[in-house]
């Protein structure tokens, strides 16, 4: 987002010194001092590299909001029709806003704009779609994605892949699935096409050993072997049958594992691959079916492989290559050339492993975010309703199995409807916000609370019977009457209703709630702001 020299433009040298200091001390990991030193720069003396620089600091100090503003001042300040920097650090800003609606809508109109020449149209269109396949259907994805990715067949079942690849690894495996197939639907089966058949085909029979179907990975490792042996690629026809024989032995289908095996020992054999000939070997020793004798004389063949590895100068690579690569040896510039074709492809591969990281480390803190959103209630910041049950449910299996006390408490705010009729719906937001903060105070670790519905809120108490949950709900009318609520409501104060249910002989959950909700009812029918439950002495 800063120049490439790490130096800021002419027009910027009556305050040249203090923002090279602000970079500098950004880079040293001070952005609070770099801010600090920024905003003695008058916004009128600010280029495009200064506000870029304030919008990063900005954002770095998680204040988001204003890193968006200094953003857009930046971007009319260019005079370049080059907007993707701009558009991309404005994306992750509205991402840390929460703002997913309006980042997509910027991912989708940049992606848009852009040539799928560009080398940075590929990394946007996958982070897009990896985005939108977390947030909808497969259905919803393909639509979108027909519009968006202007590619081939061949160049989209390569995205595919590499999407199901991204879906597999945050455990979305029918997602995953469904991106393999279509990939898969796009390749036609010819001589050209068979290494990224094969590489679809792969992580088809992955997903199908993943999700507890080894069986349907066997028809994948088949197939994959006919495209091995139309190619003429013994390697891999030998790779895969010890794949089906790792699978059949699972299911298990020894037989069929057997003679697999079988096969690959021979091929392996016959054209001098040691290392392949030890696999099948020593996964022929997991097969049941094979008699004691049969066993040994595979684990003895084993051994023979493997002494043989060690004879061999490359113990990575068939016998024959190593030969081939030892007639060349000799021959310096082929040395050289080899050396660079190595390292020019581990640097390209370093690349891609590095993008891809950033982008599983971006979808794992999404899904955080978004299993946060769906298990809190937005105005108060109390877990909701579903984290509520789903805490419940494990506390009740619980007590069960231990016999040990627990209480549950609903409860209301009494009169709440009259609050919002009388002082205003606002009003009635920030009495809920507070009463929240207040069943938040001096609660055990163990303890949850969570908004119900309404002005309804309900308590979970571990190993907590009748008389402790009384004690408990005393604490909480204790702190409603002292807190001043003349900020809110001039002439009003806030109480509320209590129903405790601390019967561990019931059921079910439903009949638990339903007792604390009875409790609650009779509650309300004595006047309001009063604790009711099964102990004698409420009664």
């Amino acid at each position: 987002m800063l120049p490439s020299d790490g130096t800021f433009p002419p027009e910027t040298t009556a305050f040249q010194t203090e923002l090279q200091q602000a970079q500098l001390l950004q880079e040293l990991g001070s952005p609070q001092e770099a801010l600090q030193i920024l905003c003695t720069v008058p916004d009128a003396h600010l280029n495009v590299q200064g506000w870029l620089l304030k919008a990063s600091i900005l954002h770095q100090l998680l204040r988001t909001t204003e890193a968006l503003e200094a953003l857009e001042k930046a971007e009319q300040q260019s005079d370049t029709t080059e907007t993707y920097p701009f558009q991309i650090k404005a994306i992750e800003i509205l991402q840390a806003l929460g703002g997913y609606d309006a980042a997509r809508t910027r991912q989708m109109t940049l992606i848009q704009s852009m040539s799928h020449q560009d080398e940075r149209y590929l990394p946007l269109l996958l982070d897009v779609c990896s985005t939108l396949l977390l947030q909808s259907s497969l259905e919803d994805f393909q639509q979108v994605f027909e519009g968006l990715a202007r590619l081939n067949d061949l160049e989209k079942a390569r995205v595919l892949k590499q999407l199901g690849d991204v879906m597999c690894s945050v455990k979305r495996y029918s997602h995953g699935m469904g991106l393999f197939q279509q990939a898969l639907e796009l390749v036609p089966d010819t001589p050209q096409n068979i290494q990224q058949r094969v590489e679809i085909l792969n992580g088809i029979a992955g997903v199908s050993t993943w999700t507890a179907q080894p069986q349907l990975a066997i028809p994948c490792y088949e197939e994959n072997i006919r495209l091995f042996e139309q190619s003429g690629n013994l390697h891999g026809q030998i790779q895969q049958r010890i794949n089906i024989a790792k699978v059949a032995v699972n299911i298990p289908r020894y037989r069929y594992a057997q003679q697999v095996l079988e096969e690959a020992i021979d091929l392996a054999v016959t054209h001098q691959m040691p290392r392949l000939a030890a696999q099948a070997h020593w996964m022929m020793m997991n097969v049941r079916t094979l008699s004691r004798e049969e066993v040994l004389n595979h684990l003895e063949a084993y051994v023979t492989s493997e002494r043989a590895l060690q004879d061999t100068a490359d113990p990575h690579e068939p016998i024959l290559l190593q030969q081939e690569l030892r007639q060349h040896q000799q021959n310096s510039d082929f040395q050289k050339s080899l050396r660079l074709e190595l390292e020019s492809a581990y640097q390209k591969l370093s690349a891609l492993h590095e993008e891809r990281q950033r982008l599983y480390e971006r979808l794992e803190k999404q899904a955080e975010e978004f299993e946060h959103l769906a298990n809190t209630d937005p105005l108060t910041g109390l877990p909701n309703r579903r984290l509520f049950f789903s805490q419940f449910e494990r506390e009740f299996a619980r007590v069960r199995r231990t016999m040990e006390h627990f209480s549950v408490v609903l409860m209301d705010i009494d009169h709440f409807k009259s609050v919002n009729d009388t002082y205003s719906h606002k009003v009635g937001d920030l009495v809920l916000k507070r009463v929240a903060d207040l069943l938040q105070e001096d609660r055990r670790g163990s303890d949850l609370v969570a908004r119900y519905g309404g002005e309804e809120f309900v308590l979970l108490l571990p190993g907590a019977d009748a008389a402790g949950a009384y004690t408990a709900c005393l604490r909480i009318q204790h702190k409603l009457k002292i807190h001043l609520w003349k900020d809110l409501m001039p002439d009003r104060n806030i109480t509320m209703s209590f129903g405790i249910c601390s019967n561990t002989r019931l059921a079910s959950i439903d009949q638990v709630l339903m007792q604390a909700d009875e409790h609650l009812y009779e509650a309300k029918r004595r006047g309001r702001n009063c604790i009711v439950s099964e102990e004698p002495k409420n009664e």
